[in-house]
Formats: structure tokens, sequence, C-alpha cells
């Protein structure tokens, strides 16, 4: 799914992209955006890399596709299963 952009955005400015995740202009990029004053997040940002994690240690991730289906899961041991694949037990990636 391609995300849609805002055209002239402004130096700091936050986008909620339809994905559900925020966005912010950084005035080269835009980089993923987790309000540190909202108790709802369900995300955390290393800001070092970049990188998102779910703020809860031991939690999985999950991805659902539009009709509700569990698509791909990442445990909290590292492990990835697919719809159609257990990446664990592949003897080679397809």
């Amino acid at each position: 799914m391609a995300i849609d952009m805002p055209n002239s955005p402004t130096l700091g400015q936050i986008y909620l992209a339809p994905n559900g995740i925020n966005y912010e202009w950084d005035g080269v990029k835009w980089v993923t955006y987790v309000d540190p004053s909202l108790t709802g997040n369900v995300w955390g940002r290393d800001n070092a890399t970049t990188s998102l994690f779910p703020v809860n240690d031991g939690d999985s991730v999950v991805v659902k596709n539009t009709g509700g289906t569990t698509t791909i899961t990442l445990d909290e041991n590292g492990s990835i299963t697919a719809l159609e694949y257990n990446i664990d037990t592949l003897p080679a990636l397809p």
C-alpha cells in the first residue's frame, strides 16, 4: 500500500497516514512519530536507529489484512509466522 504524503510539508508537521502511523517531516524526509504525551501509545521509537518497537516488553506484533485475518505474527521470541508460511520451519525462504 502506497502512502500519499502531503506535497509541501512544513518542518515538524505531523501526518497521520491511512496505515494508522504518525509521521513527522524533519525537513528532509518523513520519519515515524510517537507522541510521548499520549498514554495510549503502543509503539516506542529508538531515535538513534529509527526503529519502532512495542512499548511493553514481551508483546508480539500482529499484522491483519482488511478482513481482520492475521497475516503475519512476530512473537516475543523472534519467531515469524505468515499466513502461508512459518518462516522458522522453512528449509529456505520462498
